[in-house]
């Protein structure tokens, strides 16, 4: 599997390989995880100018009950198939980051060059974008962790994924303590490397098929102990949801491996979702045009009203849509000089590596 498969959200445009009619159940998974996400954000985003109705508000527990499991499901993805770094992957990564970072600042400005702008172009240097970052770090060290892990044997990986589900997940959410330096609630490198190890550790030693009725049955327990939880905390405030809504939580990555191994079950092939999965990284770095595309939709001002789902699916669907659209208008009309570009970066910062390793 290249870029695209291994690349936690996404990867590198089709110019760069064949789009071979390969099985489509975990480029499925990434487009699905995508589209909560963004219907999540929706969701926050509209919730931070407008205040929600009792039935709206549910209805945002519920999405973000799912839209919570998409990190996780893309990590674990990575893991999976595992990351191998490379100085290109590195570079096109980043440059795709800044690109886009700069069309969503120029946009979300009415279309005009602001401070935004000149500032976007540091967003990767700047750790700006979290998950990016998080990325792009495990990559550089992923040449490490796979020769630690493939020295493991099955129960001393065993044990090291209990050791840290105990002190990263278990012991967080039950004294509420998730906000520290080394988790953030899930929004960070510690995170990403432990759900990284869990990935290695279901294609070393537990890539197994699991019945989908089982698969099934394990995710809507889940996700209903994640949403009664986020309800009552409402109505209890001695009760804290925010530890267990967390992307480190056991319940929410009991969700997430629940959800990989049922779309692992899944045998299909569609040119179709193949297309569209090498997308995924633009659309989760356009998803930031959410500004500038809620003021056509303005959902802020239907939080109170019963059309609300309504118009939170119609501006995830159109970011969905526009983001992808950009990205393939990128690939074909700037790929070439896009290529060059990244080519001669690469070629650069390998030589700075090199004279570096040799100080």
């Amino acid at each position: 599997m290249t870029i695209d498969s291994q690349c936690a959200i996404g990867g590198e445009s089709q110019t760069t390989r064949s789009l071979q009619v390969r099985n489509s159940n975990f480029e499925l998974l990434r487009v699905v995880s995508i589209l909560l996400i963004i219907a999540m954000h929706a969701i926050g985003y509209a919730a931070s100018k407008g205040e929600l109705s009792d039935s709206n508000q549910y209805i945002r527990f519920f999405v973000g009950s799912f839209g919570n499991l998409g990190v996780g499901c893309f990590v674990l993805i990575s893991g999976y198939f595992g990351v191998k770094y490379t100085t290109r992957k590195f570079v096109f990564i980043s440059w795709l980051t800044t690109i886009y970072a700069i069309l969503c600042a120029w946009a979300n400005n009415d279309f005009s060059i602001s401070r935004d702008c000149v500032m976007a172009i540091t967003n990767v240097p700047r750790y700006f974008n979290w998950y990016i970052t998080c990325y792009l770090i495990l990559m550089a060290l992923s040449g490490y962790i796979n020769r630690f892990v493939g020295s493991l044997t099955k129960n001393e990986f065993k044990q090291l994924i209990m050791i840290l589900f105990l002190f990263f997940s278990v012991l967080p959410m039950m004294v509420s303590a998730t906000d520290t330096v080394l988790l953030k609630s899930g929004q960070c490198v510690t995170y990403f490397i432990y759900a990284y190890f869990i990935g290695r550790y279901i294609r070393l030693h537990r890539d197994i098929d699991v019945s989908k009725v089982k698969s099934v049955l394990m995710t809507l327990t889940f996700i209903a102990m994640l949403f009664t939880i986020k309800v009552v905390g409402v109505y209890v405030p001695a009760i804290d949801a925010i530890p267990v809504m967390s992307n480190n939580s056991p319940l929410v990555l009991g969700a997430v491996v629940s959800v990989f191994y049922l779309f692992k079950s899944f045998n299909f092939k569609s040119e179709i979702v193949n297309y569209i999965s090498v997308s995924v990284l633009a659309v989760y770095l356009l998803d930031n045009l959410k500004p500038a595309i809620d003021n056509y939709f303005q959902v802020y001002t239907h939080t109170l009203s019963s059309d609300f789902v309504l118009f939170v699916i119609m501006e995830a669907v159109t970011i969905f849509l526009i983001a992808i659209l950009i990205d393939k208008i990128r690939t074909h009309v700037f790929g070439k000089a896009e290529n060059y570009i990244i080519n001669e970066m690469t070629a650069l910062l390998t030589r700075i590596m090199r004279k570096v390793v040799k100080l």
